[in-house]
Order: structure tokens, then sequence, then C-alpha cells
């Protein structure tokens, strides 16, 4: 029997260091499967065995797909890379007015509108398509238009809103009708819904507890991971909401292997295919740095560039709620992989180790013990390896009233966050401010030894409804006596750190969890007017307005 491109034991023995539940990949070369399967476990309390066939949520991988959408409309001659969005998109309008006029496809698939991540935009299933290109305009950009290339799904999205005004047609039935149905990709799906109604998906986990790396053993495996369940993307479909296999997976690197061919038929020309490959922008690939591995990276259109033992490798790493993925090809050697595993960020070390070890393996490159080199950047917090918490509070988080990431909050259903301003019976609220949660942490207001400014204002006066026009409406509440922010599926805690500034723990936005300062604002006769919220990182902290 033909020996295995990644052995049993090579594959087992990493997922038990890295402890992550469970992988499945697909290895393709010269038009051939090599290797199509999974290891570990898809539902970690069944025992529920990965296999090739399994789904999950290939994040990121999904941008591949988009840019693959509007390259087909090219090719029909229906959009431009090159021509103004706005001609497409009349109601479009950026922060930025310069692109607003300007801004092409070619921009926004190379990442170079100069607005970054805004990652709490999405996903949201509250919001139509129609109202999150209306909340467009307000993000305020960090870089000027066309200055660099910096990563943004929220971008990614609106390219989606393009391919359908155009077309008059929903995103998800071009990605089935231009894509899916041509390749035979029939196990993959649009939607969680879909996805958990097949009979093999793989559930999500998150490592709240990391193992210490003394104490990694086939013992440890499993231990400190909860189930972490998918959002729905809705508006997020373009950047991450493609939910796919290996077996489906390698028909789709065929297609890029083949420059647009799948089996006979120029389903894309070989034109739009140099486009969508051809690196474009400078973005940097891996953290660590080897002979073999310069860390050099660009990005063209939904497809790093790269450069592994001299070889060309282009490539999409992929990281949402549960999922890590990676999917790539030598062009020049006719190879082709895809990996994805059911553990949340960061593992890109993990899926790494298996593409270069399966390389080697397939091309008889001389062996390098990748899983020794790579096992290290297991706390690497950058580039593809950046962790999933985050403190933009000055200093460590508060372990008093954490929030549980892999939960719904059940008071969510007592306080939901509505569309609308109306503020309800339920927000009735003890008067006593002295219930408000404090905080040891360091803050940016003084160190965790200085004792913190009260806060003077009671309960009652915080509860209500506060807008923002790029993010729209949401709700300080009250319950047991201390202040929640209504976000999304989750009431999370206030945490006073000194007058009217307050912590919120682990706010999720993309695949981190964010410790985000929230200050109250006032007026001259000392009434709430509204609040603050770090929302996006690299601009100024969004203002969010009381409604009567």
């Amino acid at each position: 029997m033909e020996e295995k491109i990644l052995t049993d034991k090579f594959v087992e023995d990493e997922l038990h260091w890295w402890n992550v539940p469970g992988v499945t990949l697909g290895i393709c070369q010269d038009g051939r499967a090599l290797q199509v399967e999974g290891f570990g476990f898809r539902d970690i309390a069944e025992k529920l065995p990965m296999t090739g066939e399994t789904l999950g949520g290939i994040a990121s991988c999904s941008k591949s797909f988009c840019s693959a959408v509007i390259a087909s409309l090219v090719d029909e001659g229906v959009l431009d890379f090159d021509r103004p969005v706005h001609d497409y998109l009349p109601e479009l309008s950026f922060y930025d007015e310069t692109a607003t006029k300007e801004c092409t496809l070619r921009d926004m698939l190379y990442h170079r509108t100069g607005i970054a991540g805004h990652d709490a935009m999405w996903p949201d299933d509250t919001i139509t398509r129609k109202e999150y290109l209306r909340r467009i305009r307000f993000l305020e950009p960090n870089e000027p238009f066309r200055y660099k290339a910096q990563y943004s799904n929220t971008i990614y999205n609106l390219i989606g809103i393009v391919a359908e005004e155009v077309t008059g047609k929903k995103f998800e039935d071009l990605v089935q009708e231009r894509i899916l149905m041509p390749l035979g990709m029939t196990h993959t799906v649009l939607s969680v819904a879909a996805m958990r109604g097949t009979s093999n998906w793989a559930k999500g986990y998150l490592e709240r507890t990391p193992v210490p790396e003394g104490e990694k053993s086939s013992q440890q495996w499993l231990t400190g991971l909860t189930e972490m369940p998918a959002w729905e993307m809705n508006v997020g479909v373009p950047a991450a909401g493609v939910n796919s296999c290996p077996a489906d997976m390698l028909k789709w690197l065929t297609l890029h292997l083949q420059n647009g061919q799948f089996e006979g038929k120029q389903l894309f020309s070989s034109h739009v295919m140099d486009e969508l490959h051809t690196p474009a922008v400078v973005m940097s690939a891996f953290p660590w740095r080897f002979p073999e591995v310069p860390g050099i990276g660009e990005y063209g259109m939904a497809w790093k560039t790269t450069i592994y033992r001299g070889l060309t490798l282009r490539y999409h790493c992929g990281e949402i709620e549960g999922y890590s993925s990676i999917e790539c090809f030598l062009p020049g050697q006719n190879f082709g992989m895809f990996a994805l595993c059911n553990h949340h960020a960061p593992v890109t070390p993990f899926l790494m180790e298996l593409v270069y070890t399966a390389i080697d393996r397939a091309l008889g490159l001389p062996a390098i013990d990748w899983a020794c080199r790579l096992h290290p950047y297991l706390d690497d917090n950058t580039g593809s390896c950046e962790g999933w918490k985050l403190d933009l509070c000055g200093g460590a988080a508060s372990e008093s009233a954490k929030a549980d990431p892999s939960e719904t909050a059940a008071a969510t259903a007592e306080n939901p966050a509505p569309d609308s301003p109306d503020t309800s019976a339920d927000d009735t609220t003890s008067a006593n401010p002295a219930g408000f949660r404090h905080s040891e942490a360091a803050s940016p207001c003084g160190s965790a030894s200085d004792q913190p400014a009260a806060f003077r204002h009671s309960a009652s006066e915080c509860v209500g409804s506060y807008r923002s026009d790029a993010y729209g409406v949401y709700r300080i509440c009250e319950k047991d006596n201390s202040l929640f922010l209504a976000y999304k599926a989750w009431l999370l805690p206030l945490e006073h750190l000194t007058e009217n500034l307050f912590r919120v723990p682990e706010l999720k936005e993309d695949t981190l969890f964010i410790d985000m300062p929230l200050q109250f604002t006032e007026d001259a006769a000392h009434k709430i007017t509204g609040f603050t919220l770090r929302l996006e990182r690299t601009v100024s902290p969004v203002f969010f307005q009381k409604l009567s």
C-alpha cells in the first residue's frame, strides 16, 4: 500500500501537542487526490470522528470565492476591475470623498481603501445589506486612500453587495451558480443553518485555559476546550461565509491550478485568473523566518503569494468562530492542499506544519522537522498568529464578571438590543450606583494602586438606547444592580475603572475578544449625553449618542 503523504502518527501527535480536537485535510497533485482524510473529533462529547467530508467554516478563505464571482462578471463585461465602483453603486459613499469618487473593485480587492478592520460591523443578522451599505460612509479611515494595503473583512462584504447590485441576485446564489454547481461542490453550503442541517459537520471549540508547554502530552489533549457556536454571517458571507470540506475544496483548487479550467471546460478566462493570482500589494506572510520561508508576502485578489523553498506558494488563511483553515497551491508543481481544524485562533502554525510537511513529502524534498520549528510559535501573537484576546484598557483584564463568549447570555432575552430607540419597562433600575463592579486592574486613568474616582451617576441615568451612524443602536441595561452593554448576542458587564470610564470585558469582533474602554459623556449640566467605545483600535473611539 502506498504510504500516506501525512501519516496518522504525525497528524495525531500534532493534534495532541496543539490541543486541537480535529482536522480534515485534502492533498492533490497532477489532477489526482493523494489524500482526503479526517483526524481527531468533530464532536468531543459524542466522540464523532472527522472525515474528509466533514464540513466547517472556511472563514476568510471565502474571500477567494468572492473575488472569483467578481472575476466571472468581469469576464462577461458586466463589471470592470478599474472602473469606479460608484458607477455601479451610486448610493455608495465613503468617509473620504476621494475614495467615494475613485475607488474601484481593484482597490477593494487589494484592501487599499484606507479603511481598516471595523469588524464590529459584522456579522450582524439584525441589519439588511442596504443598511450595511448606508453605514459604510461613516467608517473613519485610518490611512489615506490607496496609501497602503490593510486587511478588511468589511470591504469584502461590500464587494458582495456590488455583485448583487449589478446582477439583481443574492450573493449566495451567485456563488452557487458560478462556482459550486459547475465544480460539483455538492457538500459546500453558505450558511451555518445549512451546515448544521447536514449529518457531517464539525463543532467549533475555543481553548480558554491553554495547557502549559511543559505539560503537553496526549493525556492533556482536549482539556480546557469549550464549544464555540458559530455565528450566521448574513452580510458577512462574501468575507467569511463559506462552509466546506476537503472533498469539495480540492475541486476548487484544481480550478486554480488549471488556470480556470475544470474537467475540460474553461469556466474562467485565463486573463481573469491571472488577475486573481498576480501579487500586487505588500502584505506580510507569517511571523516566522527560516531560510526556506523568508516571510515575504504580497496580496492579489484574495490570494497571497509567498515563497517556500524557492517555490511560489499561493494561499489564504481563514479564522472564524471555532474554525481555522488554509487553502494553498504551488502553481509550478501542480500541487494543492486544504486543511481545516475546529479550534479557534491562533493555530496557523499547526496548519502550516501540515502544509510544509505535505509539500516536502509530495515533492520528495529533503525532510525538515517543521513541528519542532513551529512549536515555539504557540504564543506568538503577530501576523496570522494573532491571539484571541486583546486588552485596550491599558492593563490586565479584570477576572470578575467575565462574560462567557461561548454562550449566549440568558439575560439577553430579557434585555434585547432593538433596532429602535424604544426603552421598555425592563430598563427600570435601582438608583444606587454602589452595586457597580469595580476593577483593580491598571487603566489609562491611573495605576492599579490608585483609588478609582467615584462614578456620580445612577444606573437609571445610564440605562437606555445609544446610536452611532456607523454601528447602529446599542443599549445600556441594568441587571442585579450592575450595568451591562447589550452587544449582539450578549450582555457584557461594565466594570468601573474611574469616574466615567468603564471596561467592557471580552467584546467580540471577528476572532478577537477585546477588553474595551467605554466612557460616558456628559453636558455642562452633568447629564449623560452618550458614550464612546473603541470599536476600531486604529481610529478615534466611536461616539454613541443617547436617545431620549
